[in-house]
């Protein structure tokens, strides 16, 4: 037990010994180096201890062996990799490009950085003007990077845009050692810029591979053939001509790297030329111009422009579209997007019914060609076209087409569809409407008044009979007697002869109205009656106002009698 807590304790002592011991740090460009031991031997010398390894040094030669220590590339990866980017950008603001090169060596043979991490972090150091200084230290000593090709010649084009003979002097040999690679990678980056619309960045990787790979090269030839004819066909889509592009498709047949780099080409110069005839209303131009890519190359904005202009499109005042690779493109990036399909078939079907007013059956057979096949039968939507298109034919009188057009209908024709169709075909002008419409106006009003009109005529003939009469008595015969007609007259309603009788009693004409039958019995009753006379009455006023009553009630009873009106 006693063996245990001396060794218990003494590893104590040790971690607290360990714990109070300070490293010392020397600062080189405001970067801390940590170093284990420094110690003046005498004026000059110092005794320094860095990574376990200890020497007697000058004190001029302390920062040397401090990064000699820490970026030795036999101890790569000492420092992290971060840490020793960071003291390269801090080594290059102090100009000390020699520390920065041995940084920098130290992290191409780091087993944790890759190429691609290393290419990375190269551009962005290519950024600063004065990394070409640096670049240029590096390459002079390109034979510790001759395993590192790939570091090798993104150094070498970095120099080589700046000082492309500077290369070709102290790196030829490494131009013929890796002559492919360099190719390859002078022809990714041309397509790289192109790609983003730089193209004065690609005219200098032009030249550059021009002097590192000579101007006969095959592959700088090739990329001067496609940089000429790329500035010609981006000059005309600058002028609004994007028919221009067109060459670039045959070129690109044989050029797999410019087949990689079209898309991204066309589509860039389409879409900004798109959204301008969109901006002018012109939807038919744009619906045209975006014909021109490939339905592989449509991207989320390829598809809300076209959307855009379908729905924009207007039959009555855009230039009608007929060609057909119109339709296969759109259709095809209809099956893409629900969106842009429901747009297509919206647009295809106002063409229909444009072609109906204008009479364009033809048209009508090839829209609804390509409307099937988005949208196939049977579908009550298509019936409802046809429909449509049975009735535009009857009304131009093609009857048999019309017919022959409701049987193609799918989902079954209604009786009442038939009669529209069979209605349509006779001709009714509209003078001809407004006169039938006014005959059964007047049909409907004659039958609505008819009893009336009846009881006015008999009531009328019957009155100029007894004018016939009464003019008859008036003027008799020689003989004295009246006409033989007369007694015929008068049996037919002796009614007639009493209701007038009466009527006289009253002080009223045979043609008296019942108005005017009622007034009269007012004024003669009002004389007679025994409340209203002044005075006092008789007993003659009460027979006479007993007699009034019963002669105005009589005259009610025989108007009924006769059919009078009340």
């Amino acid at each position: 037990m006693k063996f245990w807590r001396k060794a218990i304790f003494g590893m104590i002592q040790l971690l607290v010994c360990s714990s109070l011991a300070r490293s010392e740090s020397i600062l080189i460009h405001r970067f801390p180096f940590e170093v284990e031991e420094i110690s003046a031997v005498d004026r000059k010398n110092v005794k320094l201890r860095v990574l376990g390894e200890e020497i007697v040094i000058s004190k001029d030669e302390v920062e040397r062996q401090v990064l000699r220590s820490y970026f030795d590339p036999e101890r790569a990866g000492t420092l992290p990799a971060e840490q020793t980017r960071g003291f390269i950008k801090m080594a290059l603001k102090a100009k000390d490009y020699s520390a920065a090169k041995q940084a920098f060596l130290s992290l191409v043979f780091d087993p944790g950085m890759s190429e691609a991490d290393l290419a990375v972090f190269l551009r962005k150091l290519a950024q600063d003007k004065r990394s070409l200084v640096y670049f240029k230290k590096i390459l002079l000593s390109a034979e510790a990077l001759k395993s590192k090709p790939g570091i090798l010649i993104v150094l070498m084009y970095y120099v080589g845009l700046h000082d492309a003979g500077w290369v070709r002097q102290h790196c030829l040999r490494y131009t013929y050692l890796f002559g492919d690679r360099l190719r390859n990678f002078l022809d990714d980056k041309y397509y790289e810029a192109v790609s983003n619309g730089d193209f004065t960045l690609g005219d200098n990787i032009l030249r550059t591979a021009s002097v590192l790979l000579g101007p006969d090269d095959s592959v700088v030839e090739a990329l001067h053939v496609i940089n000429a004819r790329l500035k010609r066909s981006m000059s005309a889509v600058t002028m609004g001509n994007l028919e221009g592009l067109l060459p670039l498709k045959d070129l690109a047949a044989h050029t797999p790297s410019l087949q990689r780099l079209l898309p991204t080409l066309i589509l860039s110069a389409v879409h900004r030329e798109t959204e301008k005839r969109l901006l002018k209303g012109e939807s038919d131009q744009a619906i045209k111009i975006l014909t021109l890519i490939e339905p592989e190359w449509a991207t989320s904005e390829t598809l809300r422009f076209l959307k855009e202009a379908l729905d924009g499109f207007k039959p009555g005042e855009h230039r009608p579209l007929v060609e057909t690779r119109v339709y296969n493109l759109i259709e095809a990036l209809a099956h893409k997007e629900s969106a842009v399909k429901e747009a297509y078939l919206n647009f295809l079907e106002r063409l229909i019914q444009n072609a109906f007013r204008r009479g364009s059956f033809d048209n009508v057979n090839f829209f609804m060609s390509k409307l099937l096949r988005v949208r196939p039968d049977p579908h009550r939507s298509n019936d409802s076209l046809r429909l449509d298109e049975a009735l535009a034919l009857a009304r131009r009188g093609s009857t048999a087409q019309a017919w022959k057009k409701l049987n193609e209908i799918k989902t079954g024709v209604s009786l009442i569809a038939k009669f529209r169709v069979w209605a349509a075909g006779i001709y009714i002008g509209p003078y001809l409407i407004a006169f039938l419409l006014a005959l059964l106006a007047l049909l409907i009003y004659v039958m609505c008044n008819l009893s009336k009109w009846e009881i006015w005529f008999r009531k009328n003939s019957q009155a100029a009979r007894v004018q016939t009469v009464d003019s008859a008595s008036a003027h008799p015969s020689e003989e004295g007697t009246l006409p033989l007609f007369t007694n015929r007259v008068r049996s037919i309603d002796p009614r007639r002869q009493e209701y007038e009788e009466f009527l006289q009693k009253l002080g009223l004409p045979p043609k008296a109205s019942l108005k005017e039958i009622k007034a009269a019995y007012r004024n003669a009753v009002k004389a007679v009656h025994p409340d209203l006379k002044e005075g006092g009455s008789s007993s003659q006023d009460s027979v006479r106002f007993i007699e009034f009553t019963g002669i105005y009630e009589h005259i009610l009873e025989l108007r009924k009698a006769l059919g009078m009106r009340e």
